[in-house]
């Protein structure tokens, strides 16, 4: 817990954002629950941690805990920077998101974002590392028995290919558009088969 980390740990370290208030120190310091999105050129997003950082040279497992003892996050640290997956816990210790810089099938690099309820990936988006450009790669969601709902390929924010399946599995539908993110086509299943074909949304 980093509430009794001796002082001599306290040398090379800084706070970062809480997830929680934090007592340290005998005192209370307060932060908002949040990550810092930090932009790199040519490089894509990277991860800030919260709560007490690793200074430079550290390479490992982050682990950061809020002030009831609760795991709030883990970060993979090289060299005092996060890389690699980021998980982020809620307040009962479930996990509840998890951040991965990575790179789409365009060749850009991306933030790939997955939310999770219970345990089970709920959404995944590929954000563009600019975030006013919004997704950026492919994006899914999945139904609460981990069967695959809906997945979308957007490209520069522009959704180019979108497929829907039910709860059992089977295909239901398929959306296409073009390269401005304008309507196609819609194809429409049943048992797995194209039934038929709309023009129109």
């Amino acid at each position: 817990m980093p509430k009794i980390l001796s002082k001599w740990l306290n040398k090379d370290i800084e706070f970062g954002n809480m997830p929680a208030p934090f007592k340290y120190n005998n005192g209370d310091m307060e932060y908002e629950v949040e990550i810092d999105f930090i932009m790199q050129k040519d490089q894509g997003v990277s991860v800030e941690p919260f709560g007490i950082l690793p200074n430079k040279k550290y390479s490992g497992k982050w682990y950061c805990w809020d002030n009831n003892g609760v795991i709030r996050g883990i970060f993979n640290i090289v060299n005092g920077q996060s890389v690699g997956m980021t998980e982020v816990y809620d307040p009962g210790g479930e996990l509840e998101m998890s951040y991965l810089p990575s790179k789409n099938m365009f060749g850009r690099p991306i933030l790939i974002q997955t939310e999770f309820l219970n345990g089970s990936k709920y959404e995944q988006y590929s954000l563009s590392s600019d975030f006013n450009i919004g997704n950026d790669g492919v994006c899914k969601i999945w139904y609460s028995n981990k069967n695959i709902k809906n997945e979308s390929i957007y490209d520069n924010g522009k959704i180019q290919k979108s497929t829907f399946w039910n709860e059992n599995g089977s295909l239901n539908k398929k959306e296409y558009y073009d390269d401005k993110g304008n309507f196609i086509k819609r194809e429409l299943y049943k048992d797995n088969k194209l039934t038929k074909t709309e023009t129109t949304e």
